[in-house]
């Protein structure tokens, strides 16, 4: 029996662009005052310049709840790997409908901010509101166990991954 359904794909091109440029390009209507300051979201997710490089993402809906490891294997199993922060950025920027009718997130290595909680970008989570009409960008604590159940608001969640080359 599966585990995971892989749903859309997603074509983006990541271009060595530093964090805090996408996160001006992604026009998010919030982002998390610890990775809103340019200064912050270089540190927290360097990215260094290199050229043009085609990636293809995916959404992927867990069929059952999971750890994250287990959610690896099964990424491996389908020839997936979890998104770095810039391929996670660069989505938030190349499909901001895809906010709208989910919330994605980004199983990324946990990042440690200053107040020393671990966290994990999660788009990094992509969230919206639907009583304010607004998209934002925030960190979730790093819990390990996942599912792609509803949340409060009858919204889903869904996990992007980064099909292997």
């Amino acid at each position: 029996m599966e585990s995971i359904l892989v749903n859309s794909v997603f074509p983006i091109v990541c271009r060595g662009i530093k964090a805090s440029k996408l996160l001006v390009a992604g026009k998010w209507d919030w982002v998390r005052s610890d990775i809103d300051e340019q200064e912050k979201v270089d540190k927290l997710f360097p990215i260094e310049p290199h050229p043009p490089i085609s990636r293809v993402m995916r959404l992927v809906e867990l069929l059952r709840s999971m750890t994250t490891d287990e959610i690896f294997v099964e990424f491996d199993c389908h020839g997936l790997r979890r998104p770095d922060s810039e391929e996670a950025l660069t989505f938030g920027v190349a499909y901001p409908e895809e906010q709208w009718k989910y919330i994605v997130e980004f199983l990324h290595e946990p990042v440690q901010m200053d107040m020393g909680d671990h966290y994990k970008p999660v788009v990094l989570a992509t969230d919206y509101n639907d009583r304010i009409q607004m998209r934002y960008l925030n960190l979730f604590p790093f819990r390990g166990q996942k599912s792609s159940k509803h949340n409060e608001e009858g919204r889903y969640f869904v996990y992007a991954a980064v099909q292997k080359s």
